[in-house]
């Protein structure tokens, strides 16, 4: 028993130490990339980018790598925040419909580029829930890019929602 009390503490001495290293490692990854983020898009505003559309393309994609990685390290961030208790949600009202149409106008790039039919049905009837505005985006967002990303190109993406009495 003793053996297997102190096999538990290292594990669990392990774990923090990789959470406590996830944290740091993320939060120290995201101001090179904010500093990398804002010259990208300062080329994008550049005449002599915008002007050839070979350094165009170069300066979108390593612009898109970029966000991408944002990502990636926000969500490491916020994962070692969950397990630490350390996440602090603001509830506060959210309007669904407001979201989703704020997400899916971040999206048309994406959804033109792939001929991708995408469609939002009865959103204007769902009430405002109670939530964080920020996590609650992540999640929309994750679930939007996720059907668009595994739709093939020239298919649909249909969002839809129905205001269910209490219990059902």
């Amino acid at each position: 028993n003793r053996q297997l009390a102190r096999a538990n503490a290292q594990l669990e001495k392990l774990d923090s130490a990789k959470t406590e290293f996830i944290a740091i490692a993320s939060h120290e990854l995201r101001t090179p990339l904010t500093v990398m983020r804002g010259y990208t898009e300062m080329l994008q505003d550049d005449p002599m980018v915008k002007d050839n559309a070979y350094y165009s393309k170069l300066v979108s994609g390593i612009h898109g790598g970029i966000m991408r990685f944002h990502e990636i390290v926000d969500g490491m961030l916020d994962i070692a925040m969950i397990k630490n208790s350390s996440l602090n949600l603001s509830v506060n009202e959210v309007s669904v419909d407001v979201l989703i149409r704020i997400i899916c106008n971040g999206l048309k790039d994406a959804v033109a580029e792939r001929r991708i039919d995408l469609s939002m049905q009865n959103l204007p009837g769902i009430p405002p829930i109670q939530g964080d505005p920020e996590a609650l985006r992540k999640v929309f967002h994750h679930l939007i890019v996720n059907a668009i990303k595994y739709t093939p190109d020239g298919g649909s993406v249909s969002i839809s929602g129905q205001k269910l009495a209490a219990g059902e």
